[in-house]
């Protein structure tokens, strides 16, 4: 399967009712910064092998780095989506990893 950086890298599909956000056309001065808290966290989940909706992480690094890739590629994500990576499902997921052991 290969990515379209034209849609959500993360479910790869449109979504009528919701728009795309990308960090690379962010208004912040530390732009990019949400590409670094994206890696961050799909490298957690990736640790506790809870990534979620089964997410092909190769996809996401062409050689280069995921987050260079990410950049270089202006990558977008539906709000949404990106929730699913957020610190509280990162927390939930550290928990039921406690739990299993």
């Amino acid at each position: 399967m290969n990515m379209d950086w034209n849609l959500c890298i993360i479910c790869q599909k449109v979504l009528k009712n919701e728009n795309l956000s990308c960090p690379a056309n962010s208004k912040r001065k530390d732009v990019g910064a949400g590409y670094s808290s994206f890696v961050y966290a799909l490298e957690e989940f990736r640790k506790l092998g809870s990534l979620p909706g089964g997410i092909d992480v190769s996809l996401f690094d062409d050689g280069s780095a995921i987050e260079e890739t990410l950049t270089r590629n202006k990558a977008k994500w539906h709000k949404n989506c990106r929730l699913l990576f957020g610190n509280l499902q990162l927390d939930r997921a550290n928990k039921r990893k406690s739990c299993e052991v």
